[in-house]
């Protein structure tokens, strides 16, 4: 279990708590002030009644009384969620919200295990020579979490003279002065590590890619 989720137990356990005690109060109020008779079993009746009345009072004025204890505790369990917030991720991974008992987790593991399941993104440049747009796949490939980066520089000897280079032929990459990246991470799209890879190539194609892509 994450930091998140145990910040998220102690949110729902808190929440609990107060409703345990609102409604104890309401059977406390029923069966003591409104009816001769409990208007549930007498057992069930008798063993609320004794958790919730202490010293003849009520839940809501113990909890007057107890004020001090509960700012206490309150403020305890809110340094304690102050302190855990750097520690608390984003989860990108929707499947992780899945039982590991459903058919489709059990696909996915499989999947990944034997075809593995990297994370895959395009990146395009625009207003970049050939070159320009070289020396930022070079950039790219070097960035850590990155596999490889697919161009046409692979079948094109790309500082040639523009005269041989037959532009027709790589224009799935490269046209009219922008250029288009394949790009394969070693890691799924939802990890920490891919995430941390996209936004470095963020920083590399600033300025140089489209608005969509930055």
């Amino acid at each position: 279990m994450n930091t998140y989720s145990y910040i998220c137990s102690f949110s729902y356990i808190w929440t609990i708590i107060v409703c345990c005690v609102w409604l104890l109060d309401v059977i406390y109020y029923i069966t003591e002030k409104r009816f001769a008779q409990p208007a549930i079993s007498p057992l069930g009746a008798k063993a609320g009644v004794l958790f919730v009345k202490k010293e003849g009072r009520r839940p809501v004025e113990l909890i007057i009384r107890k004020r001090k204890v509960i700012e206490k505790l309150f403020l305890i369990l809110f340094i304690f969620n102050l302190a855990c917030i750097p520690f608390v991720g984003v989860n990108y991974d929707l499947t992780k919200y899945l039982p590991d008992s459903a058919p489709s987790a059990q696909a996915l593991d499989i999947m990944e295990k034997e075809f593995t399941y990297p994370g895959m993104g395009r990146v395009m440049l625009q207003d970049v020579t050939l070159r320009e747009a070289k020396a930022i796949k070079d950039q790219i490939a070097k960035v850590d979490g990155v596999d490889m980066v697919l161009w046409c520089d692979t079948t094109t000897n790309i500082y040639g003279s523009s005269e041989f280079i037959d532009y027709s032929n790589i224009e799935d990459y490269y046209k009219d002065g922008d250029a288009y990246m394949d790009i394969t991470f070693l890691e799924s799209d939802s990890s920490d590590r891919t995430h941390e890879a996209v936004h470095e190539i963020q920083s590399i194609i600033e300025g140089k890619a489209w608005p969509d892509h930055q």
